[in-house]
């Protein structure tokens, strides 16, 4: 199950390991976001070698001010403390893609 990040120190402290790290940024009034939330969740527990997050936009942002995240959702793929891809909006079979391709 994806964690969720509040806060830009504990957004660097997740993305800084070697494995694949994907952040999602979503609101709960987003409904693309709540259509993809399962996908996501079942991504979440087939790759246990990715860290999957999550990040209320109206709770952090900080985080979003320092990412420039506009749209919803937006999935931020990274490793090692640098951001690797992202992808804005609920594609799920470019979701699949980079979570294959990033791992």
């Amino acid at each position: 199950m994806p964690s969720e990040l509040s806060n830009l120190s504990a957004y660097n402290s997740a993305i800084a390991t070697g494995s694949l790290a994907v952040v999602d940024f979503f609101a709960d009034w987003c409904g693309p976001c709540r259509a993809i939330a399962p996908l996501y969740e079942q991504l979440s527990q087939t790759h246990t070698d990715v860290h999957f997050y999550k990040v209320n936009v109206d709770n952090a942002d900080d985080i979003c001010t320092e990412l420039g995240i506009e749209s919803m959702p937006t999935f931020v793929f990274a490793k090692n403390g640098k951001i690797v891809a992202k992808l804005e909006g609920a594609d799920a079979n470019k979701l699949r893609q980079l979570v294959e391709k990033h791992k």
